[in-house]
């Protein structure tokens, strides 16, 4: 395995199609999650969140990154925010 910037240049000149092809596919599929979410629901999660006193957030496996996200985000909007 080639490392270091000639690594990274032989990478993508052997991977560049399938990258524009993961990339487009991450996007429509980001695009139809994104459709599935009313205003509503938006509006609900954000009014639950700027009138919670403190906020528990957990998560497992790969979504322990984003749950850690998420609390420290709501930490620096000021909130108590307890992670697990």
């Amino acid at each position: 395995m080639v490392r270091g910037y000639a690594g990274l240049l032989s990478f993508k000149a052997d991977r560049g199609m399938e990258f524009q092809e993961v990339s487009s596919k991450v996007i429509s599929e980001l695009s139809s999650v994104f459709q599935k979410i009313s205003a509503s629901q938006i509006e609900n999660f954000t009014d639950a969140v700027i009138k919670a006193k403190s906020i528990f957030t957990a998560g497992t496996g790969r979504e322990v990154l984003s749950s850690c996200a998420l609390a420290m985000r709501l930490m620096h909007l000021g909130k108590t925010v307890h992670w697990m």
